[in-house]
């Protein structure tokens, strides 16, 4: 939020009331606390009135940091730059709070002659918190944030933590027994950076959505290689700024991060930097709504000491993506107008007041675009002009392909056609368009923009259609019922229906698109995501969104494959289970289309030795914790039992904040809930297939099985089948057994786990869950509610678990107490099978 904003947010200052009062009298601004402790945003103890210039906030601890700054109005008092945790005002009635790390200078050290707060980092931006919200630092050691009517806001999720503390840099963290940091805000980034703290390659900081909106906005910072590098737009971002024009081949081996330091920025490498000015007093960096990066510095401003802003970028002013707002057009630097056709008189766009661009307003269409009334759209065209820095994908074709692709696709807001290159590129978003000036930092004025825009005529179509669809609708209802009625009883006389007559059957089915509409979608499926599972998948956009379409394979099982996906995944719905938004099924044609998983498969995350450096010991305790959720939806949330039949790493996707969510469910099976087991052909892939497939005699217990190996690949970082390893360390497995038995566990947990030793208790407890998870007699698995609880510490479970295995040898009594399994040849044999 901008700080003009903030200084007239103030009503009172809001002490955190907390459990243990003894404690907080006694040293009211703590910067370290003990679990357990609550904390309540109330006054009811506290009722200090502030000035006008400060935002309310409620204290839980606060750090005086390095810089100390001369009063000028008095030369016996120093200034002081501190951060706080607590809650800050959000709103302009102070009505709603974000919990998080502010900057404030203080004058005396005791927060009651303070000035300027800034919040640096905030839990809870995408929803704020009302009066009476609490703060709990529970004894198991999570820190949580419950609103007023104590539903969960958010949560750290950890364990085995001992106390919390602000550092003097403005790090909020969490540590252990060992004094070891389990968690720390620095981690998980805002839109802020503080002098110390370091960005790294797969971190980022986003800026908010306006100046009275918190919640995570259009633009975002990152590092890609060894270069600072600046996106905008939410489906399909292109990059607006680079700190390096020519791009550096980086050194693939090691990762790269930049830090925040007086009077620079430094990368990695140790020789780049970004030079800064050098500051003697409090500074940070922060990524603006409309996308400027500032350097934010206290200083003495005629007379007054107050926040000033250096910008960092220094793009010209039309090179920013939001220069003159959405459809807006900059030119003469910074003159703003709405794109028109030449010799008309017809207006397709009106200014408006829009706070988020920079000159205070943008453009909007006269008519909005309605994929109901295609026919009445048409291209507005602009000539010699740039899209920011035009980095997209673009594909070659000619001109009139360009623009007919964007009228087929419903999606398209504009084309962009490049006359030197011929080729395309489309868009589902209309930021800012920059027409031809000699100062901008772009060469390329090469492009023609064709904007779609919707003719008067629609608005009278729309008229008749709200006379007339009302009856269409009403006998389509009536047909669809009809029908649906019909099919039912053809149903009961046929013994298998071909998939076109069951597809109408199948119940909360999800969309169904045209081929047509798909090709659009994934530009002739261009752009290839990965194979597997009877099919490849594709990127796509469709109605302004991300998605992933599955095109199935022209074989047998595509089909049953086909069927098995609609049907289960279409009527289930739960967070660590990948949604399917539609289908296709149109001649042999069979497609899938996904919720877009922007970090990929779990599988490129805990064998690629780079991206694992990533997951600490809580994200995978996360991770696993998201897939054995997933699995207690299917097999005792639903109203069958359904069976996935291929878990693995390669069908665990991963969002956009590492949540794993469960995919591919094309070898899934329907159970009932009186059926014992469930008679099949083989299925599933080799390394994870449980020991009873050789029976053909299977329950939803194999998936346990196939969860077992997958936590055990998590714990150590690689594959339960290797053949890249020496013959005698191919088989995971087979290695986890020895090293537990000459009690040597660490070696073969994954290096990349920072602080191995203070959470070896808990690793040595998911081993010994993963190991019951691979009994060899299936009935004594567990099931996924007994596996749920004990992961979330709600259930305990027996230390020595011998009894739970078949053919185990006994570990040494000096070693760790988990039983080997699977020594005979029934195991060594299924693992042999090619991968």
């Amino acid at each position: 939020m901008h700080p003009t904003m903030r200084s007239l947010f103030l009503a009172q200052i809001l002490f955190l009331v907390p459990a243990y009062l003894q404690t907080l009298h006694a040293n009211l601004f703590n910067f370290t606390a003990e679990a357990p402790a609550l904390w309540t945003n109330n006054d009811s103890l506290f009722n200090n009135k502030g000035t006008s210039e400060v935002p309310v906030w409620a204290f839980l601890f606060s750090k005086k940091a390095s810089f100390l700054m001369p009063d000028d109005n008095n030369k016996n008092h120093t200034n002081y730059s501190s951060f706080a945790c607590g809650f800050y005002c959000s709103s302009d009635s102070c009505r709603t709070f974000l919990f998080g790390v502010f900057i404030t200078i203080d004058s005396d050290y005791n927060f009651r002659n303070m000035s300027g707060a800034q919040i640096v980092w905030s839990a809870n931006r995408n929803r704020p918190v009302q009066e009476n919200a609490t703060v709990q630092f529970t004894k198991d050691g999570n820190l949580s944030l419950r609103d007023f009517d104590g539903s969960l806001v958010w949560s750290t999720g950890t364990r085995d933590v001992t106390g919390i503390t602000l550092l003097e840099s403005g790090n909020l963290a969490l540590f252990n027994s060992n004094n070891s940091y389990v968690w720390q805000s620095f981690d998980h980034p805002t839109n802020t950076l503080v002098l110390g703290q370091t960005l790294g390659e797969m971190e980022r900081i986003t800026a908010d959505a306006s100046k009275a909106s918190s919640e995570p906005g259009l633009f975002y910072l990152t590092i890609v290689g060894n270069i600072m590098s600046a996106f905008a737009g939410h489906d399909a971002p292109i990059k607006y700024y680079s700190s390096s024009e020519i791009l550096e081949k980086s050194d693939t081996k090691f990762s790269h991060n930049m830090t925040f330091t007086n009077g620079g920025i430094q990368f990695s490498d140790n020789w780049t930097a970004i030079n800064l000015p050098v500051g003697t007093t409090a500074q940070f960096i922060r990524l603006e709504y409309n996308g400027h990066l500032g350097l934010y510095q206290w200083v003495n401003i005629n007379g007054k000491y107050g926040w000033s802003t250096t910008e960092i970028f220094r793009l010209h002013t039309c090179d920013y993506p939001m220069s003159c707002g959405k459809y807006g057009v900059c030119a003469n630097g910074g003159q703003c107008t709405c794109p028109s056709e030449n010799d008309s008189h017809t207006s397709y766009f009106k200014m408006i007041t829009d706070l988020q661009a920079d000159h205070g307003t943008s453009c909007s269409p006269v008519i909005p675009l309605s994929c109901e009334a295609k026919n009445d759209q048409k291209l507005l065209a602009l000539n010699n002009v740039t899209y920011y820095n035009y980095s997209g994908y673009s594909y070659p074709t000619d001109e009139e392909s360009c623009k007919q692709a964007c009228l087929e696709n419903c999606s398209c807001e504009v084309a962009f056609f490049d006359l030197s290159l011929s080729s395309c590129y489309i868009s589902t978003e209309v930021l800012s368009i920059s027409a031809s000036e000699s100062d901008s930092n772009y060469y390329n004025y090469n492009l023609s923009a064709y904007i779609k825009v919707q003719n008067g005529s629609s608005s009278r179509g729309s008229i008749t259609w709200k006379v007339v669809g009302p009856a269409i609708g009403f006998l389509f209802l009536l047909i669809l019922t009809i029908g649906f009625a019909v099919l039912r009883k053809m149903k009961k006389k046929e013994n298998k229906l071909e998939e076109e007559d069951i597809l109408p059957l199948l119940s909360e089915i999800p969309k169904r698109f045209s081929l047509a509409e798909l090709k659009l979608a994934t530009q002739d499926f261009s752009t290839k995501l990965g194979s597997g599972g009877f099919g490849s998948v594709f990127e796509g956009n469709i109605e302004q969104k991300k998605v992933a379409v599955k095109r199935l394979d022209s074989i047998s099982q595509g089909k049953d494959e086909f069927l098995a996906e609609v049907q289960i995944i279409g009527g289930i719905h739960h967070i660590n289970l990948v949604r399917l938004i539609g289908y296709c099924a149109e001649n042999s044609e069979k497609l899938l289309v996904y919720e877009y998983m922007p970090n990929g498969s779990l599988d490129k995350w805990i064998f690629d030795k780079r991206q694992s450096a990533f997951l600490d010991w809580n994200i995978r305790r996360a991770l696993v914790t998201d897939v054995a959720k997933g699995l207690l939806y299917l097999h005792e949330d639903c109203r069958q039992i359904i069976a996935h039949f291929d878990i693995k790493p390669q069908n665990i996707l991963i969002d956009e904040n590492l949540n794993a969510k469960i995919s591919d469910f094309g070898l899934a099976k329907l159970i009932d809930r009186d059926q014992s087991h469930v008679i099949t052909r083989m299925r599933g892939t080799p390394g994870y297939l449980a020991p009873e497939w050789l029976t053909n005699v299977i329950t939803e217990k194999a998936d346990i099985y196939s969860f077992g190996i997958v936590v055990i690949e998590i714990l150590c970082g690689r594959r339960n089948l290797d053949h890249k390893q020496q013959e005698e360390n191919v088989h995971l497995i087979s290695v986890l057994r020895d090293k537990i038995r000459t009690n040597k566990l660490p070696e073969i947990i994954d290096s990349n786990i920072a602080f191995v030793e203070s959470h070896l208790e808990d690793i040595i407890r998911m081993v010994k869950l993963a190991m019951w998870c691979l009994e060899s007699d299936s009935t004594r698995r567990p099931t996924m509610a007994v596996v749920v609880k004990i992961l979330e510490g709600a259930m305990d479970f027996e230390a020595d678990l011998q009894k739970h295995f078949f053919n185990v040898t006994q570990v040494e009594p000096q070693s760790i107490d988990v039983p080997t399994i699977f020594s005979g040849p029934p195991l060594e044999s299924l693992l042999s099978g090619p991968r």
